[in-house]
């Protein structure tokens, strides 16, 4: 408890204080800092100490230069660097930590980001290959299975609520959008471009075959999770659920729905998109 006492009351004298408790100090708080991972709660103590420590050095480092008795250049450059060191400090956590997330915001923002309208045979995001498409799908997979990405649920929907209100016309076509089946779902990637209003409620277009030919079958969605601006979400929608869905709607099945839920059909040669959106009134 002395060494911590004299240390804070600036009784270590100036070159203990400032290169012994200052400077080679940093040695195994780096060490440390570089054994946790970062945003772990480890690392957030670590942080913390961390600045505890410093402040209690640098009052300490302050306090023995104005007690120094030698050369006063020597405590006027330990004062100075005093007031530099949080600057660093603060300047290095912005590099280190608010940098990264903000890259990583920008990433997730720009999925799906192309303001262009989508032709009937692209597949989402822009892709135009199957190649492409596949990748992109197998990317997203591997992400929802090692739990990276969440997949939330949605349900279609008889009825919209007094306050949502639809989306405008012009911009429904600029959200990203890329699907695929598995499980006997539709999984769904969804990217919202716009930068004010959000996306809880889609109208979502099937056909059956290719992407624009007649028959189009239309499917009030809830997404049950409101796509803010500038963000994307993974939802996923049971096939087995659409199809009941279908029944409740019209009470039987038109063309294009037969198609799709004719018995023994395994091609699921389907094409879906994006037909209208509804957000939540502010």
């Amino acid at each position: 408890m002395n060494t911590i006492s004299d240390l804070w009351g600036g009784r270590s004298g100036l070159a203990r204080t400032y290169w012994l408790w200052g400077v080679l100090s940093g040695i195994p708080w780096g060490i440390a800092l570089s054994l946790v991972t970062p945003g772990s709660a480890p690392a957030i103590l670590a942080v913390l100490a961390l600045v505890v420590y410093y402040v209690m050095v640098h009052v300490g480092i302050w306090r023995a230069a104005s007690q120094y008795q030698g050369a006063k250049v020597w405590a006027i450059l330990a004062k100075i660097a005093v007031l530099i060191t949080p600057v660093c400090l603060v300047l290095g956590t912005m590099l280190a930590v608010a940098l990264p997330a903000y890259q990583d915001y920008k990433k997730r923002s720009s999925i799906g980001s192309s303001t262009s309208p989508k032709s009937s045979e692209e597949y989402g995001f822009g892709i135009s290959s199957r190649t492409e498409y596949e990748g992109t799908v197998a990317k997203y997979r591997e992400q929802i299975k090692s739990g990276e990405i969440h997949v939330f649920d949605s349900t279609p929907t008889m009825y919209l609520k007094e306050g949502d209100k639809e989306w405008p016309e012009e911009e429904v076509l600029k959200i990203g959008f890329l699907w695929w089946y598995e499980d006997d779902y539709i999984y769904m990637i969804i990217s919202n471009t716009h930068p004010r209003i959000p996306i809880r409620k889609i109208i979502l277009g099937a056909n059956h075959g290719a992407c624009g030919t007649t028959g189009q079958t239309s499917y009030p969605v809830d997404l049950n999770i409101d796509i803010q601006p500038a963000h994307f979400a993974a939802v996923r929608l049971s096939n087995d659920l659409l199809f009941k869905f279908a029944y409740q709607l019209s009470g039987k099945l038109n063309d294009e729905e037969q198609k799709r839920w004719s018995s023994g059909r395994t091609d699921r040669n389907d094409c879906f998109n994006i037909l209208n959106a509804w957000f939540s009134g502010f």
